[in-house]
């Protein structure tokens, strides 16, 4: 049977508010601090270095990234719109209409975050600040300000376990610090799980100007690097989400002298993830964050046994190598922070890790999308091309 899938685009309300964005008539909108909603608007000539010089400033740069690329992608609702009027009945069945649930690069419990100022009494700020979070239901909320755009929360609540998927009581904290001098920002938190002796790394946000009219974000799943033309639009872009692979405790499979062995000689935190086409290998990360490789097997007996083994285990018989971020399905801030490599960023940083549920590009003049259907698995790709007048769109990249 042809598989079919059907896209377009849409935002959901739901999605908006799970990821801290309002959407109002296609345009990503933020609080300011007095708790007003405002929508961040763009013409022809304006240009992304908009707001004041601090970290609530580079929260609305990040926010009118999000909205020029939620613009672009105009492209694909014309060309829906095409397809809809040649076939009002039942367009939906048309091979040529796409529907896309797309929101870039997330911002999550980041959110919190956007009101931080240098301009504000900080005190007043606070108060606002940890108001909303007690209003959504966190508890025990401190919100601390270390140095000039270096900012830490703190607050108690349900949260998900990277390790189960499952959600869990815990203790979050979460720093944001800006760069005032290279306008750029990063964001982490931790939670600490009732009952758990450690941390556990839980999101990251990265967001960054790395040369002129050039922009690079990502957080814990996904990537995005944009470029911008000497009129203030978006001449091309490229954007990933990892495919999140499930995970396991592999704890639960060893017996109490064996799991002693991986939590004390190992520093073994349970957290595993199965590496795809193999039927025993696993990367198994540990309470620092750093992972190892186990091979298991069972002996005549029945028993399951580990081994480590190294990195080499990972190449295949075609002699390329497992990508780990595309095995573990999330980025982290230790090992994959984009400001270790931030000279270096292009397009093949956006696409490096080669298991994804969706990606999207544009260039030339063409909007290039593949997604993955989540109930079936099956790949889905499809290209549009910007069939606008605007001669300004592509041409003249500033960083080019």
């Amino acid at each position: 049977m042809k598989n079919k899938l059907i896209f377009g685009i849409i935002v959901v309300v739901a999605v908006a508010f799970s990821a801290g964005i309002f959407i109002l008539d296609n345009k990503v909108s933020n609080s300011n601090s007095s708790g007003k909603t405002q929508k961040t608007e763009t013409t022809e000539e304006a240009p992304v270095e908009i707001a004041q010089n601090d970290y609530a400033g580079s929260y609305v740069r990040l926010t009118q990234v999000q909205n020029d690329i939620l613009e672009k992608m105009q492209i694909l609702e014309n060309h829906n719109y095409e397809v809809q009027k040649n076939n009002p009945t039942d367009y939906w069945a048309d091979d040529k209409f796409y529907f896309l649930d797309f929101l870039p690069v997330a911002t999550g419990d980041l959110k919190y975050t956007e009101s931080f100022n240098e301009i504000d009494n900080f005190d007043d700020v606070a108060t606002y600040v940890k108001g909303i979070l007690e209003t959504d239901g966190y508890t025990d909320v401190v919100v601390n300000k270390k140095d000039n755009n270096d900012y830490i929360l703190k607050y108690r609540g349900f949260f998900t376990n990277k390790a189960t998927w499952a959600k869990d009581y815990g203790y979050k904290t979460m720093e944001v610090k800006y760069d005032a001098g290279k306008n750029r920002f990063k964001a982490s938190s931790s939670i600490r799980f009732n009952g758990a002796n450690i941390s556990t790394n839980d999101f990251f946000y990265e967001f960054a100007e790395i040369k002129e009219g050039v922009y690079a974000l990502q957080n814990d799943t996904e990537r995005l690097l944009v470029y911008y033309n000497k009129k203030g639009k978006v001449s091309k872009f490229y954007y990933s989400v990892l495919k999140t692979n499930d995970s396991q405790n592999m704890l639960d499979f060893f017996d109490y002298e064996e799991r002693s062995e991986l939590v004390l000689n190992y520093g073994f935190d349970g957290t595993v993830y199965a590496i795809p086409d193999t039927e025993d290998l696993y990367i198994g990360y540990m309470k620092n964050n750093s992972y190892k490789i186990f091979k298991t097997d069972t002996d005549e007996y029945g028993g399951l046994h580990i081994s480590e083994v190294g990195e080499s285990a990972l190449t295949g018989l075609d002699g390329t190598t497992v990508s780990i971020v595309g095995v573990k399905g999330f980025y982290d801030t230790d090992n994959n922070s984009m400001y270790k490599v931030l000279s270096s960023i292009d397009k093949d940083w956006v696409f490096e890790a080669n298991s994804f549920s969706e990606t999207i590009s544009y260039e030339n003049k063409v909007l290039s999308v593949m997604t993955v259907n989540d109930f079936t698995g099956e790949v889905s790709d499809f290209s549009v091309r910007d069939k606008s007048n605007n001669k300004n769109t592509d041409s003249e990249t500033v960083a080019e």
